[in-house]
């Protein structure tokens, strides 16, 4: 086995997938040999199947993130949370052949009812860029780079 180094960085991204955006990161990641995990929405997979099927054949891999991305399943009943769950691993494993082995919660919302529901380990961050707020590359870059230790944590 290849040693591990003692620090890594996990690239995940809660994405649609919309190819636009999708594609453009596909590409940096294959330029520079990359892998990251694409938690993505159940009911747009199949509208953009040649990009999900991408990602996977860079080594990419496919998390889920709801089937439809509404609401946080913080204000869900359990059986609602269940069929957002169950509906985009179908989706993805109809596609894929695999099921998504991870899930990330909309807007990183969970509680014990998630937790007991999901039957999916619930993959977080511990650095929200939050570039949805102006979508501009430099404030992203200057937000979350310039201060050691960002106080833009979760966990």
């Amino acid at each position: 086995p290849t040693p591990l180094p003692n620090k890594m960085i996990a690239l995940t991204f809660d994405d649609g997938p919309y190819s636009p955006v999708t594609n453009r990161i596909l590409n940096m990641l294959e330029q520079y040999h990359g892998h990251a995990t694409f938690f993505v929405v159940g009911d747009r997979v199949n509208s953009y199947k040649d990009t999900v099927l991408r990602a996977m054949s860079l080594g990419c891999e496919i998390g889920n993130h709801t089937y439809d991305h509404k609401s946080t399943l913080t204000s869900m009943s359990a059986s609602m949370v269940q069929w957002e769950i169950s509906n985009c691993n179908a989706v993805v494993k109809n596609l894929t052949g695999r099921y998504p082995s991870v899930m990330r919660p909309v807007g990183g919302a969970y509680n014990e009812m998630v937790q007991a529901n999901v039957g999916l380990p619930m993959i977080n961050w511990s650095l929200d860029t939050q570039d949805w707020k102006n979508r501009n590359a430099t404030s992203v870059k200057n937000n979350n780079l310039s201060i050691p230790g960002s106080s833009n944590t979760h966990t």
